[in-house]
């Protein structure tokens, strides 16, 4: 899940995301959200600590790579935004 301001370049974006699709490659979805702007809030991995019980995943930046742990936090922030989408449409 990846949450993005309007000055981003949405092209190039979704080009680097692209994926394989019948030996053509597909670009990444990218759909707008209209309505009243709301306000912007910044937060790092660091920040998230609390939400994840055991600590933070270990990363090295150099290792690009995914592991199982921090799946686990998207699967949390995931279930949250669900929570506070269910909260706030009553």
């Amino acid at each position: 899940v990846i949450l993005m301001s309007a000055t981003i370049n949405c092209k190039e974006f979704a080009d680097y995301f692209a994926v394989p699709v019948q030996n053509k490659m597909n670009p990444a979805y990218v759909f707008e959200v209209e309505g009243k702007p709301h306000a912007i809030e910044e937060y790092y991995l660091n920040d998230l600590g609390h939400i994840y019980h055991s600590g933070l995943p270990p990363y090295r930046l150099e290792e690009p790579v995914i592991t199982k742990d921090v799946y686990e936090v998207a699967i949390s922030l995931i279930q949250m935004f669900d929570d506070l989408d269910m909260k706030e449409s009553g």
